[in-house]
């Protein structure tokens, strides 16, 4: 049984060699780890289950998440995560046929705001013709994505190491962008400079990054 919303799937199955091995799903946010909060505000947006994706940090990440309140609802292991994160997109998917939409959150991009979830599920119950829901900033696409259950048999048709956003221009007019006033989504902590950056300008408390 899905939730309100439909399901997440937060992906965490990367080496994180730019950050020297540290996971990148135990980097601090605040008082939070960064997959905490990813799984918190995807709970209290309605999401159920949450289910994060691993890779070869697994031990980990189970072992700082088991016994935290915001840990996800289930731990996979993609033990071919080094073919692609498709692949671990797929690991997700697994088993959830029944849910409504899903909500894909990969956890190098924690900073998105609540208010961003809740413009994209908004805008999933009034575009009726949407299949896949696209938050933007100034224009520039992020994460998390949003997309209706029809979608789900062409990512699952897609190789591990196909890129997800070659399904798009299939979908044509049926790709919703949704402008949000949230850096957050833009923000790829993919380097420690730019993790360092964007958490000080999110922990600084500039209104754009305010969780509203």
């Amino acid at each position: 049984m899905s939730g309100t919303e439909g399901a997440a799937i937060v992906l965490a199955a990367g080496a994180s060699v730019r950050f020297g091995g540290q996971p990148k799903a135990l980097l601090p946010i605040g008082p939070e780890l960064a997959i905490e909060r990813v799984v918190r505000l995807s709970r209290e947006a309605g999401y159920s289950p949450v289910i994060a994706v691993v890779g070869p940090h697994e031990t980990e990440i189970r072992s700082a998440v088991s016994p935290s309140p915001h840990g996800p609802d289930e731990i996979r292991v993609n033990a071919e995560w080094a073919s692609g994160r498709t692949g671990s997109v797929h690991c997700g998917l697994a088993d959830q046929e029944e849910a409504g939409s899903i909500l894909l959150w990969p956890v190098d991009s924690p900073l998105a705001s609540a208010a961003t979830l809740r413009a994209l599920a908004e805008r999933r119950r009034r575009e009726a013709l949407g299949l896949w829901f696209l938050p933007t900033f100034h224009g520039q696409g992020g994460h998390p994505v949003l997309w209706d259950r029809s979608v789900t048999p062409r990512v699952r048709a897609l190789r591990p190491d196909a890129p997800l956003r070659s399904i798009l221009p299939h979908l044509g007019a049926q790709v919703v962008r949704v402008e949000v006033p949230d850096p957050g989504v833009t923000a790829n902590l993919n380097m420690p400079e730019e993790y360092r950056q964007a958490l000080t300008a999110f922990l600084a408390g500039d209104a754009s990054w305010t969780e509203r």
